[in-house]
């Protein structure tokens, strides 16, 4: 235990360091009362609050094993033990440990503060415990504990305190968003995009904490802890220790060599593992990844636009999805329509084809941005077997998290398929035509799938839609009534009982289908299924809040307001989403709810509400648009139907010819007429 004495004997004389230590526990102990009033229920946001005090605490551990190590050195310990074998690796090993109980207890008590939340709010959910759990013992315990052994090293090596200090300030900053205008530097002000993308991935090397701490993260997700990162803390946990062993291990000669061999061979290890390991969700601003990576590559990217000639009859997708996507997909093809000589395919670009092949063996392919090109005259018998691997910036597949929806082409579609329009819009137009499909799909993770499941086999699926959808990670049935499927920590969901407000969407939306053109033929959601993912995690959002595919639908945070103005956009005025959208919204906000019944207004003062919306804003031509619509939502919110003032207004709506009068001065004579 004397061992102990000389680091502990440390701390307490060296005041600064002891006021440190506790100023970070009190202030991360108040964090954690503060977090806990303003996350509303909702684990992840606490989490995510967690970890901000991981950089605190990066910077701390770094600056305080420099301090005792120079304290040490500056007392003359490594002269003083030099004569015992060993004696002085014991003694700065047993700082260093004085300082990893420190972090084991930073790391104890968040994870304890995560659990009592959890408890207090009834979200018992094994998946995001577990995620908890490796969250806290990688950013809480292991990065906190390397850069005490990073510290120390530079407290033994370098003997000018303010070289010390600028190394140790450069490092913490290069783990903060303010680094990014440096990495940046090439691209912006000097159009060489390439350089900042090798400055972003030396710079990642150094980042050690979890990235975009401002930025909510992806409920189906969770904070990013790719493979990767863990190669990235583990290298210089290892690389300390064999700097460690060079410097402190004097006697025994083979030892030293060894042991510092060792965990040098452990540092490249990990440091290959780095290099390997580059699929990870980047929340950042890198010119090579999301949010600006699509943008700039549509923006110079025109798809040919002609009809595909033939459709695709049946997939059989085999996929393996660790660090990024693998794929082997045979697809069985219709014979070309006789003007064509190339079966023509989309495909991301980023999923770079190895391999095409038929019956007969390997077959040649052009492969140019999105578009796969095959001569008809290579597969006579119409069956048809691509392989590639790669990865999505925008639509994960790794080990952490798998999100892929039908819609995305990460298979291949026949044709033309537009999957970018711009200003971080994907297209979610999917094929008309059902096809079979039949899927396999090697991961760790439990998948859920737009297909029934093969209960003997994990992870396989089988059957006819026109698209396919994987989706995996914190991910659960969460109503069977409804059949919703989203993250159980998500408490989105929970705003609203979703059986009532999809109940009262297909109400209304029924109600305007029969009064007004009567084609309406479903409601806004059909009933097989309703994937929930959260839009906190920008990524994931696609400039819809709702979208319909075959059987299914996404939605993108869960609220009625959603609901609602989802389904006029939709429906109602195609063409005109962005204005009817915002005057919805708008309205929904500021009125009574939608689903208390017992807090309805007058139609009178709806209309005259949604009037007065309609005339404070700068609306331009738009203006006679809300205020027609204002009337019509207002009159079926109401459920008082009268059947003059329903066709005026739609007679008024459907014209598109407004005669230079403004449409919420057409309403309000209407209102005097009806009384």
């Amino acid at each position: 235990m004397h061992r102990f004495a000389i680091p502990m004997r440390v701390l307490k004389r060296c005041r600064y360091m002891a006021v440190g230590i506790l100023a970070f526990f009190i202030a991360f102990l108040v964090d954690i009362v503060i977090v806990c009033l303003y996350s509303a229920g909702d684990p992840l946001s606490y989490l995510n609050g967690m970890m901000r005090f991981v950089l605190i605490a990066f910077g701390l551990f770094l600056f305080l094993g420099y301090e005792i190590a120079a304290k040490l050195r500056e007392c003359r310990m490594a002269e003083a033990l030099f004569a015992a074998p060993g004696e002085r690796a014991r003694y700065y090993g047993a700082a260093w440990l004085c300082l990893a109980v420190l972090a084991f207890a930073f790391a104890i008590v968040m994870f304890g503060s995560v659990v009592i939340f959890c408890a207090v709010y009834r979200i018992w959910y094994g998946a995001f415990i577990w995620h908890v759990a490796g969250l806290c013992f990688l950013y809480a315990f292991l990065t906190p504990v390397t850069a005490a052994a990073m510290g120390m090293v530079m407290g033994i090596a370098i003997k000018k305190r303010y070289l010390a200090y600028v190394l140790c300030a450069l490092w913490i900053l290069s783990n903060t968003s303010y680094f990014e205008q440096i990495l940046l530097v090439p691209d912006r002000l000097m159009g060489w995009p390439a350089g900042s993308t090798a400055l972003y991935r030396i710079n990642d090397l150094f980042f050690l904490t979890p990235q975009a701490l401002g930025i909510m993260p992806d409920y189906l997700y969770g904070v990013p802890m790719e493979p990767g990162k863990w190669f990235t803390v583990i290298f210089w946990l290892c690389l300390a220790l064999a700097l460690g062993c060079i410097y402190l291990v004097r006697f025994r000669k083979n030892t030293r060599i060894w042991s510092s061999a060792a965990a040098l061979a452990a540092a490249a290890i990990c440091l290959a593992g780095f290099v390997v390991n580059d699929h990870c969700v980047k929340m950042d601003w890198r010119p090579d990844t999301d949010p600006m990576y699509d943008d700039y590559y549509y923006a110079a990217y025109t798809p040919p636009q002609d009809a595909p000639g033939f459709t695709i009859q049946s997939y059989d997708i085999k996929l393996k999805i660790g660090n990024g996507l693998k794929a082997r997909v045979t697809m069985a093809v219709s014979p070309l329509s006789e003007q064509k000589t190339q079966y023509h395919f989309t495909l991301y670009h980023r999923f770079a084809i190895t391999g095409a092949s038929n019956a007969a063996g390997d077959i040649p392919f052009t492969q140019t941005g999105d578009e796969v090109y095959i001569n008809a005259a290579d597969i006579p018998d119409g069956i048809l077997t691509l392989e590639y691997e790669g990865y999505s910036v925008h639509y994960y597949s790794n080990r952490q998290g798998i999100c892929l929806p039908g819609y995305f082409p990460y298979y291949p579609f026949e044709g033309d398929k537009i999957i970018h329009r711009g200003s971080d819009h994907w297209d979610t137009e999917i094929p008309q035509t059902a096809r079979e499909f039949t899927v396999s799909v090697d991961s760790p993770l439990k998948l859920f799938a737009n297909l029934p499941g093969d209960p003997d086999r994990p992870n396989h699926f089988s059957g006819q839609a026109q698209s396919l959808t994987l989706m995996a990670g914190m991910m659960e049935r969460l109503d069977e009534k409804c059949d919703i499927l989203g993250s159980p920590v998500d408490g989105g969901y929970q705003l609203v009982r979703m059986d009532v407000a999809i109940e009262a969407a297909n109400t209304w939306a029924q109600a305007v289908s029969s009064r007004m053109d009567g084609h309406m033929e479903m409601g806004l959601f059909p009933k097989e299924h309703i994937w929930i993912v959260s839009n906190a995690f920008y990524r994931a959002s696609l400039g819809e809040d709702v979208v319909l595919l075959d059987g299914y639908s996404f939605v993108y945070s869960f609220h009625q307001e959603v609901l609602i103005s989802t389904l006029a956009q939709r429906y109602i005025f195609p063409g005109r989403e962005g204005t009817l959208y915002g005057c919805l919204r708008r309205y929904l906000r500021d009125s009574d709810s939608f689903l208390a019944d017992n807090n309805r207004i007058s139609r009178k003062d709806a209309i005259k509400r949604l009037h007065q919306i309609s005339q404070g804003e700068t609306l331009g031509n738009q203006s006679d648009v809300y205020g027609a619509f204002a009337a019509c939502l207002a009159q079926v919110l109401q459920n008082d139907q009268d059947d003059a003032l329903l066709q005026g207004i739609y007679d008024e709506i459907a014209s598109k010819n407004y005669d230079d009068r403004q449409a919420a001065d057409y309403v309000l004579s209407l209102m005097e007429e009806v009384g």
